[in-house]
């Protein structure tokens, strides 16, 4: 009895090693667990591009696959040949998986559909469902937008058929243009320009600016130089000249030192008269000035000054004399011969 129990566990083991060399021979996978959960041994799927059908077929059945086909059109595959596959050629799959075949239908022959003017998604998804590949090529448009056919090869209606021969040219839309340099510019000017380039006039900014004349463009924002899309608004700043500065105080002095010191100024000068009398002692003097001393104002701005002038000198009155004519009489005498009477014999 006693050696019958030390016999169990040897017994014991020469039983697992056995179902363990059982399991590996049940197994693809040489994984004892595969066995158990039933699961199929890897295999590396081939590449059946090319194939015909029946060919790739049997060899994917004989690794273990199943097999499930649908068709194609193709421009290039003969009918009946493998044009994809899923999975993919070089991946893994277990014996029992399923693998997709995509089969040639043949060329489709397709009509070219009428693509000017259409957005291009829409025309390449037309194309797309038969399998016509398409060459694109984007050029630039003032006028048509983004994305938009603006040519195509060929002309529509045409049967197409073959690999590379549609041709579509797609509007990127308008070219970027670099902003044009508006630097001491008017305003008008400055809109004038940016017209021109395809760009809108943007908001202006005054700014104090001794270097530039009042009413001329100091910058532009975006910058003279950067290119920018169509139809961009560029910002102006706009020059008000120099800052204000206090008006100097020349009443009660001479027109001429007085236009003399606004000039120095920065100011022009317009010269009012005020009449006084002759011998009046403000004769020249500056009487009054617009604006008054001490405004604030702008270099370049006119200052009107009053200056009292004596009246023009009167002028002498003329008399002209005109003699007077002497009539002239003319007399007519008419003579009257007188009658003779006549006396008549036995009166």
């Amino acid at each position: 009895m006693t050696k019958v129990r030390g016999l169990l566990p040897v017994v014991g083991a020469v039983l697992i090693v056995a179902a363990a060399v059982l399991l590996l021979g049940f197994s693809d996978t040489l994984n004892p667990l595969d066995a158990i959960r039933g699961l199929g041994r890897v295999v590396t799927v081939p590449d059946f591009a090319g194939s015909p059908l029946p060919r790739a077929r049997a060899e994917a059945e004989n690794l273990g696959l199943k097999p499930d086909t649908r068709s194609a059109f193709s421009l290039t595959a003969p009918r009946g040949t493998i044009i994809g596959q899923k999975p993919a050629a070089g991946q893994k799959a277990r014996s029992g998986d399923p693998i997709e075949l995509v089969v040639s239908s043949g060329v489709n022959r397709t009509r070219m559909p009428a693509a000017v003017g259409r957005p291009i998604a829409e025309v390449t998804r037309e194309l797309g469902d038969p399998g016509v590949p398409v060459e694109i090529i984007e050029v630039s448009n003032e006028t048509v937008a983004n994305g938009i056919v603006v040519a195509q090869s060929p002309a529509p209606d045409v049967l197409v058929a073959q690999a590379g021969s549609v041709r579509l040219e797609v509007s990127s839309g308008p070219d970027s243009r670099p902003v044009p340099d508006l630097t001491g510019l008017s305003i008008e000017g400055a809109a004038f320009r940016l017209g021109k380039a395809g760009l809108l006039f943007g908001p202006v900014t005054q700014a104090d600016d001794p270097a530039v004349v009042a009413g001329a463009v100091i910058s532009s924002a975006p910058a003279q130089g950067t290119k920018v899309p169509k139809d961009t608004p560029v910002a102006l700043t706009v020059s008000n000249g120099s800052a204000p500065i206090p008006v100097p105080e020349v009443t009660k002095t001479q027109q001429v030192p007085a236009t003399e010191v606004l000039r120095a100024a920065g100011f022009l000068v317009d010269v009012a008269g005020q009449l006084v009398v002759t011998g009046d002692p403000g004769v020249g003097n500056v009487f009054g000035q617009y604006p008054v001393a001490g405004t604030p104002y702008r270099p370049g701005q006119v200052v009107t000054i009053v200056v009292g002038r004596v009246p023009p000198p009167r002028r002498a009155a003329t008399t002209t004399t005109t003699p007077a004519s002497t009539p002239t009489a003319s007399s007519t005498t008419t003579t009257v011969k007188a009658s003779t009477p006549t006396t008549k014999a036995g009166g």
